[in-house]
């Protein structure tokens, strides 16, 4: 059933403003009238991504709505909405906004019932309905949430910063709260590690003792929830795998999927068959685990893997040599000790859409990592599918999951192997000469791929004796190896016409150093002929803080101009950013990600 609101929502005009602060003015014109004027004013706003989170309340028992301060308003969200929307919210119209509920990972919509409005009090503060997050949430006092107001999304953003547990203990046989009051954050909390029995896995559960339960697990609960789980009562709950979060990625299983219950009054038990058959956990593998009370779920993650190297068995008098895993120590696969295989793209690669992986390095970085049961499927001739996992990129928080669907591992019939994965040589743009790593990852049970080094040669227009036409070719001389660690970024001031076009203007010569090099020959030539590139671009002005602004290839245009310079059309970058007249940046293109990367490299004036 649909909320029909009784209040304007937020009007969306244009899609990348120009942010300013609001300050109401008074005009002498006007003094009889009772509405308020709103004006912008001062230089243009970049918003902060590193630090978002400017408004932070903590729950009182009296609190109904949030109220946010006159200058927390004016600082922190009225500087992101449109004009008309400040004026008429200034004025006290209520307006429904949308609501992001960053834990869950779940958007409200603005008829959702939350509702923003000002107060009729003596320092002109604004309240916010938000209800309906504190009872999902159990929120209790003391906790501490925060908000922002995220400008592209024109959403309020809410997430809960910290929770207060304190630890529980029985007393004459009822289970109360004890000790000081613990402020919990995501990084603070107590984590349990176990090794996985036999036990676990056959009937599909992890035990825990009551000593872990106290110490890990029940200080994070609400009073009435852990008194119902010391009191025989089956639980609901949500468990969320982190296994692959490095990855950007977590599997999350609701509350209705996993049980947790008391055995005994020495342990309890949390029935998670689904999550020990997803992730094939073995005897002896080492997991984590703890209560994150700020989202109500456990949180779960698969810390090392036990492997053991295969080989073939000789047993005199046999003709058929099985696949057997060696009885020597076993190898503790974790995060810390990945092995990678290196290759070079060679043309056959390119052509059959294969990457070729001879026996010895099967048997050294891939096989030892596999289930005993999946390698002999393999070497006894059946094609496995697999998935591959690139992680080029990953220092820019990106990860491309091809899944188990996509590629094929099969034996050749010399012996060596061949993984089939067209897709990813060519989303790619592999070349002769790249290389590139490859390991086999058991913790998530994927390939894990990345580009290393790219080929690039620079480019020159041919001078054929009596052709008029001149055609971009590539030069004979050495190639250029790219590497991550060799990228060159050329700087400009940003120019009053930057601003007002939203364009970057990049000179021929600059054309030719820092950026054809590093095309393929065919776009570059469909370039330099005149047609309008789509190209992305990624800010890493905050890559060292493992933030990345990614602007995908359907935002931007390259194109050559009549001068036979450049320009790089990106309204959205330039009004993120807010730049302005003699800020200077730094441009350059990367080929192993085939995006321009942009940075702020100095301001012009200070922005308040």
């Amino acid at each position: 059933l649909k909320f029909s609101p009784k209040f304007p929502i937020l009007d969306r005009q244009m899609a990348y403003p120009i942010w300013r602060k609001k300050q109401i003015h008074f005009n002498p014109m006007t003094s009889n009238s009772e509405e308020q004027e709103v004006v912008e004013i001062g230089s243009p706003l970049k918003f902060d991504s590193n630090n978002p989170w400017k408004i932070k309340k903590t729950i009182t028992p009296q609190l109904l709505n949030l109220v946010i301060s006159h200058s927390e308003t004016f600082d922190y969200i009225l500087p992101y909405w449109n004009l008309d929307n400040a004026k008429q919210l200034v004025n006290g119209a209520l307006k429904g906004v949308a609501m992001w509920d960053v834990i869950n990972d779940t958007k409200c919509n603005e008829d959702a019932g939350f509702i923003f409005q000002r107060l009729n009090n003596k320092d002109d503060d604004y309240s916010l309905s938000v209800m309906g997050l504190f009872n999902t949430h159990r929120l209790g006092v003391g906790d501490e949430i925060g908000l922002y107001w995220h400008p592209r999304f024109q959403t309020f953003m809410f997430a809960i910063l910290s929770k207060v547990c304190r630890k529980k203990m029985f007393l004459f046989g009822n289970l109360i709260e004890t000790g000081p009051v613990q402020t919990i954050h995501t990084n603070n909390m107590m984590h349990m590690t176990k090794k996985i029995t036999s036990q676990d896995i056959a009937f599909g559960e992890l035990r825990i003792s009551s000593l872990v339960m106290f110490d890990c697990i029940l200080q994070y609960w609400n009073l009435e929830l852990a008194t119902s789980l010391v009191n025989g009562n089956v639980e609901h709950v949500g468990l969320w795998d982190a296994t692959e979060q490095n990855y950007g990625r977590t599997n999350r299983y609701e509350d209705a999927r996993f049980t947790f219950r008391k055995l005994s009054r020495d342990e309890y038990s949390l029935t998670c068959m689904t999550l020990i058959n997803d992730r094939g956990l073995g005897v002896d593998d080492v997991i984590g685990l703890c209560w994150n009370p700020i989202v109500s779920k456990f949180i779960f993650k698969l810390i090392s893997k036990v492997c053991r190297k295969k080989t073939f068995s000789n047993t005199p008098g046999v003709m058929t040599r099985d696949l057997i895993e060696t009885t020597g120590p076993a190898i503790i696969f974790d995060l810390r000790n990945i092995s990678y295989l290196g290759k070079f793209i060679a043309p056959q690669n390119i052509a059959q859409g294969t990457l070729e992986i001879s026996s010895f390095q099967t048997s050294e970085y891939i096989l030892p990592y596999w289930k005993l049961d999946k390698a002999k499927s393999l070497v006894n001739g059946n094609v496995e599918l697999v998935g591959v996992w690139d992680v080029t990129a990953e220092k820019y928080g990106r990860t491309i999951r091809y899944e188990d669907v996509g590629f094929t591992f099969s034996k050749l019939d010399n012996l060596d192997y061949s993984l089939s994965c067209m897709a990813l040589i060519n989303d790619r743009g592999l070349g002769v000469g790249d290389e590139i790593w490859l390991c086999w990852n058991p913790i998530i049970s994927k390939f894990i791929f990345k580009i290393i080094s790219k080929v690039c040669r620079k480019k020159t227009f041919s001078n054929t004796p009596g052709v008029m036409t001149q055609e971009l070719i590539e030069t004979t001389g050495p190639a250029i190896i790219f590497y991550m660690s060799s990228r060159r970024y050329f700087r400009k001031p940003i120019t009053h016409q930057n601003i007002t076009q939203g364009t970057l203007e990049i000179s021929s010569f600059e054309m030719s150093e820092y950026i054809l090099p590093y095309w393929k020959l065919d776009k570059a030539k469909s370039l330099v002929n005149g047609n309008v590139k789509r190209v992305g671009v990624w800010d890493v002005a905050d890559e060292k803080y493992g933030r990345t602004n990614r602007y995908g290839d359907v935002s931007f245009t390259f194109r050559k101009l009549d001068s036979l310079d450049y320009s790089l059309l990106c309204i959205a970058l330039i009004n993120d950013q807010g730049l302005c007249v003699g800020d200077e940046i730094g441009l350059c293109w990367n080929p192993i990600i085939s995006k321009f990367e942009f940075k702020l490299i100095s301001r012009a004036v200070l922005i308040d």
